[in-house]
């Protein structure tokens, strides 16, 4: 197999927050650090933000080994002229068959790409700790998993509605897409596996108001959060050790 069969590349749909950024580094490097470390050296990062303003920009995706899609503050449903740019880049990676994860954002943007439906979770944003259900038990990335899962979640929208041909491999109580196989080789994940506690506990801090606006326990979630036992799924690694 080439070397570029190895290589994972990373598109940066996001920018850390600066208080987080300055401390934790950006999504790009949270991503690279859960990554196997020989790998870590040579990942791509694709930076829509500063690609020029066509599609034939991007990288060709038959140079794609495997792609990971960040997270970000953005909605996928607001999207901006060069978030569009990626969503047309990521439907020819797709064309490809190349092997995606999706994070987060990541995770909806390939739902609205395949051709389902995202928008606002109901009830709300979902911030801090969320108990998760897989039924993966024969899917090359989850199988390895233990069937319940404390992951780590912060989000305000999600995919309510998933594309053709969709599997749902884990659910929790308020978000019931929470991991998915979108195809043979792409999944996504609505919980963020390149969290770290710190990074999360902080996140949990900065979202104090959202919390009193929503008349949940912020102390409580913080509390909850500070004791979480980190990613317990490994999905980032092992997904970038499948076969290609």
């Amino acid at each position: 197999m080439s070397s570029a069969g190895h290589a994972i590349s990373i598109l940066k749909m996001g920018v850390a927050e600066p208080e987080l950024l300055a401390k934790y580094g950006d999504y790009v490097d949270m991503v690279r650090r859960q990554l196997p470390e020989p790998q870590r050296a040579s990942v791509r990062i694709i930076d829509p933000a500063t690609t020029a303003s066509t599609t034939s920009a991007f990288p060709d995706p038959h140079s794609i080994g495997a792609l990971i899609i960040t997270g970000s503050s953005s909605m996928v449903t607001d999207p901006s002229p060069t978030d569009l740019l990626a969503f047309r880049w990521l439907e020819r990676v797709l064309a490809a068959g190349r092997p995606v994860l999706g994070l987060c954002y990541g995770h909806q943007m390939l739902g609205h790409v395949l051709g389902g439906q995202v928008g606002p979770l109901p009830g709300g944003p979902e911030i801090g700790v969320a108990d998760v259900t897989l039924d993966a038990a024969d899917d090359p990335l989850f199988a390895a998993c233990a069937p319940q899962q404390r992951v780590a979640v912060i989000h305000w929208q999600s995919i309510l509605r998933l594309p053709a041909g969709a599997r749902i491999l884990g659910a929790g109580t308020r978000e019931p897409h929470q991991a998915v196989r979108f195809a043979k080789n792409v999944w996504g994940v609505q919980f963020h596996p390149e969290f770290n506690r710190a990074v999360m506990v902080a996140y949990v801090d900065n979202c104090a108001d959202e919390f009193a606006r929503l008349g949940q326990d912020h102390a409580a979630a913080s509390a909850e959060m500070s004791t979480w036992p980190e990613d317990q799924t490994h999905v980032i690694t092992r997904f970038a050790e499948l076969p290609r």
